[in-house]
């Protein structure tokens, strides 16, 4: 959580004179991309382990695999140590915490306007996208081999459209774009409710996650770049913490609707959520602006 938490506002310094967009993109596409070939990697790394070190353990090679997940993470801090920022801000005075924390509040009152629309979304999202590979194998009897294979082409479409969104926002607009590719999602998601066949429901759930999520590096990005650098690890936290807030009680209610329903009504108020999230993020930012904030990054 510090790792992901840190990320954000060292590129927000690292982004320069181009604007964030760009680098946010790469950013999430490279992580949405990597996650996709790991979710295919991982399950026969696992075998591979049990064959190559310790074929009579079954609990060895998920060790391993937890191991190997440490190294890699430890690694990834490397690349920052040679790190110089240019034309940083000087690091702010001691201070009490009391001053601290009486500096907090209007932090986030100024950042309380970008908690809704996550907040919404990670209400709609926790309700389907826990139980996803159990609706392809529920509905359309995929096996474990075909719901992989889709999990990494879902990450892979999502990477892909991450990295588009920076030109979207150069020609509409940095909150038009956000606001524009979650409402072309809303059909998509209505649609996978009631999607024939496998084939039409995978096309669907990329379309759906590549819209969606190519939108949260823009907002991301927007959200830091109205808010003074000292408060850009509050902000971000307090988007992400909003994201996550519909996971705690959303895959529990999911379940028993489940039960008694389906998948069909869960799918049909998670589009009631995105499209109020939409809505909202719409009124906070595109109506209210006076005019399109454009970024100049090519």
């Amino acid at each position: 959580m510090l790792f992901n938490l840190a990320g954000p506002p060292l590129m927000m310094q690292l982004s320069g004179a181009d604007g964030p967009d760009r680098l946010f993109a790469r950013s999430a596409a490279l992580s949405l991309i990597i996650g996709g070939i790991a979710n295919l990697v991982a399950g026969s790394l696992a075998m591979v382990w049990r064959i190559v070190i310790v074929e009579s353990d079954a609990i060895a090679p998920y060790r391993f695999n937890a191991t190997f997940s440490a190294v890699i993470v430890a690694l990834a801090g490397l690349p920052l140590l040679g790190l110089h920022l240019t034309g940083s801000q000087p690091l702010p005075p001691t201070t009490t915490i009391r001053r601290e924390l009486r500096e907090l509040w209007p932090t986030l009152a100024k950042a309380i306007i970008f908690v809704p629309g996550p907040l919404l979304i990670s209400f709609g999202a926790a309700l389907f996208i826990p139980y996803l590979s159990l609706f392809f194998r529920q509905r359309f009897t995929a096996t474990d081999a075909i719901i992989g294979l889709l999990f990494a082409l879902i990450s892979l479409a999502t990477g892909l459209a991450t990295l588009v969104g920076p030109r979207l926002s150069a020609r509409i607009g940095r909150m038009q774009g956000v606001v524009l590719t979650q409402a072309l999602a809303i059909p998509c998601l209505i649609a996978l409710a009631f999607a024939p066949a496998l084939p039409i429901a995978a096309l669907i759930a990329m379309l759906r996650s590549a819209l969606m999520n190519m939108a949260t590096p823009l907002f991301e990005a927007h959200a830091l770049s109205q808010t003074p650098p000292e408060h850009h690890p509050t902000v971000i936290g307090l988007i992400r913490a909003a994201a996550s807030v519909g996971y705690i009680a959303g895959p529990t209610i999911s379940a028993e609707l489940q039960s008694s329903a389906g998948f069909t009504p869960i799918l049909l108020i998670a589009a009631l959520c995105y499209t109020v999230a939409v809505i909202v993020n719409a009124t906070l930012f595109v109506w209210h602006t006076p005019s399109p904030q454009r970024n100049t990054t090519p």
